[in-house]
């Protein structure tokens, strides 16, 4: 399978780069834009950075090429766009990688809402069963060497009914919202099966994947970073530079 990835600097000063800070149903849509089909056939998964005093960074995964010539050029976006499937293709058992990934770790209440039948998705808060829940997911694909998990922060955006992304903004009870509370996970991994660590980094981690949840950044080790400050990202853009 190929894998792309696309890098964008968004500017702060623009109104559009507010709105996708600010809606992640906005940078879901967004997310999209270079690309026909819909996200499950392009597989694309997407993860927003916004540190503190630094310009918001967006990365977006594909299983297709994207075209960004489709976007509005008034945008003024400028895409880094990386071929990663060589750097995937490569991965071997042992192999120790470090990771990043923002997801939205749940556990499901029995019973759910009259009327419905399966159980509600109620977001994990204790630190330890957000760890578990990782090592749940990845047992079969990799070993946790070490971790850090941190708080990443709520994310909420309007509920989407329609496939062409028209916003059903009002049912009866008011305006309808969802909202995922996101967790950041860095450190490193050892490699237990590739097949199962390349099907977590395309397929994505969890619930959340159109709202900025599941993308599973990876790179080689270096020497200096730390895990918690967000350069797996940059790191891994370069790793995929190099192929």
């Amino acid at each position: 399978m190929s894998l792309y990835l696309s890098r964008i600097v968004l500017d702060p000063r623009r109104r559009w780069t507010a709105t996708i800070l600010r809606n992640s149903q906005a940078a879901h849509a967004f997310a999209l834009t270079p690309f026909a089909g819909t996200r499950a056939e392009n597989q694309v998964l997407h993860h927003l950075n916004a540190p503190a005093h630094q310009e918001p960074v967006l990365l977006i995964q594909s299983a297709s090429p994207p075209d960004w010539e489709r976007a509005n050029p008034n945008l003024g976006i400028r895409p880094t766009v990386k071929d990663i499937t060589a750097f995937h293709a490569g991965l071997r058992a042992g192999q120790k990688l470090r990771f990043r990934l923002i997801a939205a770790p749940t556990r499901t209440s029995p019973g759910g809402f009259p009327g419905r039948e399966r159980g509600t998705r109620l977001p994990l808060l204790d630190p330890d069963a957000q760890t578990a829940w990782l090592t749940r997911r990845t047992e079969g694909a990799c070993a946790i060497d070490t971790l850090v998990v941190l708080p990443h922060g709520k994310r909420s955006g309007w509920q989407s009914t329609s496939r062409d992304d028209v916003y059903e903004l009002e049912n009866k009870h008011g305006p309808r919202t969802i909202t995922h509370n996101q967790v950041s996970y860095s450190g490193v991994l050892t490699i237990r099966d590739p097949d199962e660590l390349r099907a977590l980094a395309a397929v994505g981690i969890g619930p959340g994947k159109a709202y900025g949840c599941g993308l599973l950044a990876l790179a080689h080790l270096t020497q200096n970073p730390g895990p918690t400050d967000g350069r797996a990202d940059r790191h891994a853009s370069a790793l995929y530079a190099r192929g």
